[in-house]
């Protein structure tokens, strides 16, 4: 398991990396320190060539006398047993040579190294062929020869053949490097260098794996709760934090973001349940009593006047109109609550919807009460863009309820007026107020204010929430202020035109 994780994939990858790069600096160094070898073994030697030439008076020598030639390269040979002597032609041809005849495998070698070699600003080091081999190409010294100022050939000189442990290539693979003081010392401070970034840098990694390694946990122990515990609160600084911190804190939001959905839905099944319940208990009640209504009258129709049949008759017909109702209420509302649910808006002077409808119930006596209705609009007209029909119910349902709670004599005031840029209608009403409570839950589905219940007023508790839920499709809000002994006063605020 620790195999896998993070911090070790990392790790044996930065070792891995920085192995190889230790690697090919020492081959690069090594490399360098034979080619500077080789260089410098062959600029020392640049001019041997010519000094046995002027030591030894072979330019002076017969150049068709190859025995007399021999001598001379032989006698050359002995001052340096590591290096082979030829004489070759103006075309590279070997014409004399102080090495054993069986040994020499070319007759000829290539000009163009040789041509190179005598130019001034050549850079060294320069290969050569090696008569003693097809394919080798080795480190050499080479002048020109002339006799009485014509160029006869050159003397082509093959440098450490043998095992020189100075420039041949044997003694370099006989590892000089190992002998070298300041290559070693070389090796050595970059090895350490090396293992220290190494060591730096697995600290530095286990930094970061390490918060990583404690997301994941968090990760883990949010699944593990079925994810329901919220994870602890990541704080980034918008200066310092990386994309660790940054990855944190979206997790961060998207748990809470998660909890929140879950709760949401816990929630609305919870509401759904609770919906469920209290359908079926505000239908079983008017069925209930159409069932003794309908018993009695189809079981004692004859001992029944025909007064009491209009009664039972009527009291049918409103149970029926209740059913109605709640039906309808409840069809509207999961309509409503299709968040695309079509609306048909239009430009509207809001004053003149409200003073409509204020005539609509003006002076009507309602439960055998006379209350009045007052406007205070504004005196220039106050525009929105709403569904007229949709508005409409809204107003109408807020002014019934404070018909429905007002007192004999008392009196309701709807008001539109602009407020800060935006249009705000207000329904007053001089009834009993509302708790605290009724307050908090007064927009809730199925909700009874204590003062309705007490009054023994009819309704399904869904009408705010259908005016809450129009109004929030209109992009607006509902509120209510009150107070229990001061009246209610909704009031909802539009984006104006």
């Amino acid at each position: 398991m620790l195999g896998k994780t993070l911090y070790v994939k990392i790790s044996v990858t930065l070792t891995v990396l920085l192995s190889i790069s230790l690697i090919l600096f020492y081959a690069t160094i090594q490399y360098n320190f034979k080619v500077y070898q080789l260089e410098a073994t062959q600029h020392v030697n640049r001019s041997l060539a010519s000094n046995i030439i002027r030591d030894k008076g072979l330019a002076l020598g017969d150049f068709d006398n190859k025995i007399v030639w021999k001598k001379y390269l032989f006698s050359a040979m002995l001052a340096n047993p590591d290096i082979d002597l030829y004489f070759i032609g103006l075309n590279g041809e070997l014409i004399n040579y102080a090495v054993h005849e069986e040994l020499v495998v070319r007759k000829q070698v290539s000009i163009t190294p040789i041509l190179a070699f005598l130019k001034k600003d050549s850079i060294l080091p320069i290969y050569g062929d090696n008569p003693k081999s097809h394919d080798q190409r080795i480190m050499f010294s080479v002048a020109p020869v002339y006799k009485n100022n014509q160029h006869q050939g050159y003397l082509y000189i093959v440098l450490s053949t043998k095992s020189s442990a100075s420039t041949s290539v044997k003694s370099l693979k006989n590892s000089v490097t190992h002998r070298s003081f300041v290559l070693r010392n070389a090796v050595i401070t970059v090895t350490v260098i090396v293992f220290f970034v190494l060591l730096s840098g697995l600290v530095i990694v286990r930094r970061i794996t390490s918060r990583v390694q404690r997301l994941s946990s968090e990760m883990i122990e949010f699944k593990d709760s079925k994810f329901c515990k919220s994870p602890g609160q990541a704080i980034v600084s918008n200066k310092s934090g990386d994309e660790v911190d940054q990855l944190h804190e979206h997790f961060y939001q998207l748990a809470n973001m998660t909890i929140g959905h879950i709760k949401e839905l816990k929630n609305k099944d919870d509401t759904r349940r609770e919906l469920v319940s209290q359908i079926c208990h505000d239908i079983r009640s008017p069925l209930m009593i159409l069932d003794g209504y309908i018993d009695m009258l189809s079981g004692h129709q004859d001992d029944l006047s025909d007064a009491d049949k209009t009664q039972y008759l009527n009291s049918l017909v409103s149970q029926s109109d209740r059913i109605k109702n709640l039906i309808d209420d409840l069809f509207l509302l999961s309509k409503l609550d299709d968040v695309d649910y079509p609306m048909s808006r239009e430009s509207c002077n809001v004053s003149e919807l409200l003073n409509d409808l204020a005539q609509k119930y003006q002076g009507l006596p309602y439960n055998n009460h006379a209350i009045s209705i007052e406007l205070a609009l504004a005196k220039h007209p106050v525009k929105a863009l709403i569904d007229i029909g949709m508005m409409d119910r809204v107003i109408s349902n807020l002014i019934e309820n404070a018909l429905k709670l007002s007192i004999s004599g008392g009196e309701i005031v709807i008001s539109c007026y602009e407020y800060y840029g935006k249009c705000l209608i207000s329904v007053k009403d001089s009834g009993p107020g509302l708790s605290d409570e009724d307050c908090e839950h007064i927009f809730d589905k199925f909700y009874r204010t204590q003062s309705s219940l007490k009054k023994g007023i009819n309704g399904s508790g869904l009408g705010l929430a259908i005016c809450k839920r129009i109004i929030s499709l209109h992009n607006g809000e509902i509120s209510v202020v009150s107070g229990e002994g001061k009246g209610a006063e909704f009031r909802i605020l539009l984006e104006r035109l």
